[in-house]
This record gives C-alpha cells, structure tokens and sequence, in this order.
C-alpha cells in the first residue's frame, strides 16, 4: 500500500515537472529566438559602429538610434511575455503544492499552521465578522472530530417510585425514586488503527442529596455500579468493577436541583487501562481499532428528583435512550433530544405507552448533545369524597 502510494506521488510529481517543460517550451517560441539573434546582432553592431566610426553623422543620427530602439522594442515585448509565463508558472506551481498527495507530506505541525493561515485568509477576504459567531467555537468542533467517537450509543433506565430509602446512617425510610441504568456503546478510534488511542470511559452522576444527610457513609449507598465490561479491539470481555472507586464532592454553587456530584474512577493496574491522563482522572483506556462497553448501575435518587439528562462525551453517530417506569402506569415521560444541528427529520421521539419513552438521533450528535426527560404524574388522584 505504501509503495502504491510512494509511486502515484511520484507520477504526479513527473506529471508536473512535464508541466513546467511544457511551460517553458512555449516561452520559448521562434519569435522570441528570432527576436533575440536580431538583439544580439543590434548590440554587436552598436558596439562595432561605436568604435570604428565615431563622430560619423549616419552612424551617430541612424545606426545607434534605430539599433537601440529595436533593443528596447524587444526588451519591453519581453518584459510584457515573461510576466504572462511567470503567472502560468506561479499558477502551475501553486496547483502543484497544494494537490493532496502534497499535502500527505506535511507534518502535523505544518498541516495545522497551514489550516489557521488558511481560516485567516478566509475571514480577512470575505468574512471579517465570522469570528465573533461560530469560527469561535471551531477549535471545539476540530477536537471533536480528532477525538474517538460512538458508532453506537444505547441507554435505558428502568424505574422505580414505589420503594423506601435510608440516606444515611440513622435516618429513617423515605419515599425515594430508584433507577436501574444499563449502557451500551462501541467507541471507535479516529486514528490508523497502528496509532493508539486514548478513551476515558469515566462515569458521574450529579444528583440531589436531601440537605440533612451531610455526606452518606458510603457513595455505594445510593449510586452503585453493578458492572463495567470492556472489550478492547475485539479481545476478551473484562468486568472491571472491582477495580473502581467513588468520590463523591459537594457542589461549590448549588442550583435548585443538584447539590453532589459521585464520579467513579480507576483504581487498577491492568494493562490498558489507566486512572490519570495528563491532570484529568477518570477510566482510561488505550486501543487501536475500537472498544465494547456495557455499563448497569443503580442510583436512588429524591422522589422529587423527576428530571433526568444524558449528555454525550465524544460524537456519536447512532444513538437511542429508553426510559421505563416498571412499578407506575400513572406515569408519562417527556423527552426532548439535545441536538445541536439536528432537525425533526433526525429525531425520532416515541410513547408505546405513558410510562414508556424513546428517543432516537439519526445522524450525528456532537459531545455535550444528548436527552432531557421528565417524568410527570399523568392523572393524580382526586381527595374529594362524594
């Protein structure tokens, strides 16, 4: 494959060089050779004439005048022919160098410069104000496309409302929302798949702890993995829930809805996996093609705490979230996709029944895209006694 494509660049290269030759050869015309042996001879003459007959009327007033105009006649017709053959030349040149096969040689480095100087000249030519709109969000959108991605993403969450829960060491049972999760996705490496790539299969969940429970016991307690399988480039599945730890942190600024965030980390040795990629800590793992992981876990969450998010850590292209209320047929879901250029054509929202939700993407998400869904009582019971 190397060798195939070492020889294309190399016929490409012969191709222009042709080109050139090519080029030249047209400058070269018989006019203008014509054109040159008549200067020479002007010039010989000039010099000739100057020499041996100094003073003489006809050579001073004809001779030298005509034979300098016709000098200067060729010179200027030159000038004017060499500005046309250096443009075609420059355009030959500029074709030459930024054909694909050229731009293959390029280091990094020099592809990225080229790609900035590139976006400059475009917004000094035409757009001058498209950096104070989305050019501002460009280099987000390039690391998304740099980064690995979801060729599949599937989630459902089974609930619960009907259950009691302790939130803490000698606190009593309350009325609580319980939610089953089971994730499913394939990521899969941007990169030739000789190049290692670097995923991180961290998961958090931010959620409202009732403010009288200053931290529980235990982060298990109330958000639990029950597995974490991971397959790296088609080898052997590996349930890593062994290896993980909680950490749980309350929220500087606390909104009205969330005030802790529990994210679960790596603590292993295994190879291919990692607890820390440069200041970041999390589940990193390395691989060359892709990566199957299946993800349950089990949250108890406020009976209040109705509304659910999922957002999206890399791009996705295939992408579905289920939603079921196992214990409540009182229940309706409401969903919305988060997409960020997607339109209804993509989107596809579906209620088999009140309590049953799904909600599908068609075509890409980009990271930070995903679902909100609300839960909602569909009719509450009437207190009026006849």
């Amino acid at each position: 494959m190397v060798y195939k494509w070492k020889m294309k660049w190399l016929r490409n290269l012969i191709d222009d060089v042709k080109h050139l030759l090519i080029s030249l050869r047209k400058f070269f015309t018989i006019n203008l050779c014509v054109g040159i042996i008549i200067m020479l001879l002007c010039v010989i003459t000039i010099i000739y004439v100057s020499q041996n007959y100094p003073g003489k009327y006809w050579a001073e007033y004809l001779v030298l005048p005509m034979s300098s105009a016709i000098i200067a006649g060729f010179l200027v017709s030159i000038v004017i022919d060499i500005r046309k053959q250096v443009s075609d030349i420059q355009d030959l040149i500029v074709r030459s160098f930024t054909k694909f096969e050229f731009l293959k040689q390029l280091p990094e480095e020099d592809l990225m410069q080229l790609r900035v100087d590139a976006l400059k000249q475009i917004n000094e030519r035409k757009y001058p104000n498209m950096q104070n709109g989305l050019m501002s969000k460009e280099k987000d959108i390039f690391k998304a496309l740099t980064n690995p991605y979801y060729s599949t993403y599937r989630e459902t969450g089974v609930y619960k409302r009907h259950i009691s829960f302790k939130w803490g060491a000698g606190s009593q049972e309350q009325p609580a929302l319980f939610r089953r999760v089971n994730i499913e996705y394939i990521i899969n490496s941007p990169l030739d798949e000789s190049e290692i790539t670097v995923a991180d299969l961290s998961l958090g969940k931010t959620m409202d702890i009732p403010p009288f429970i200053d931290k529980p016991k235990d982060p298990k307690d109330i958000f639990m993995i029950k597995h974490f399988v991971v397959s790296i480039d088609g080898g052997e599945k590996r349930d890593i829930v062994d290896k993980l730890s909680y950490r749980i942190t309350k929220l500087r600024e606390i909104d009205n809805y969330y005030n802790s965030h529990i994210k679960v980390v790596y603590c292993g040795n295994e190879n291919g996996f990692r607890s820390h990629y440069g200041q970041e800590c999390g589940i990193f793992v390395d691989f060359h093609k892709s990566i199957e992981v299946q993800v349950v876990y089990e949250v108890y969450l406020p009976i209040n705490d109705a509304h659910f998010t999922s957002r999206l850590k890399y791009p996705a292209k295939s992408f579905r979230i289920d939603c079921v209320c196992e214990d409540d047929q009182n229940v309706r879901f409401h969903g919305e996709l988060l997409g960020t250029f997607t339109s209804a054509k993509q989107r596809k929202i579906t209620h088999v029944q009140n309590n049953m939700l799904s909600i599908e993407a068609f075509d890409w998400l980009l990271p930070k895209n995903g679902v909100f869904v609300v839960m909602s009582e569909e009719n509450k019971p009437s207190n009026n006694k006849i």
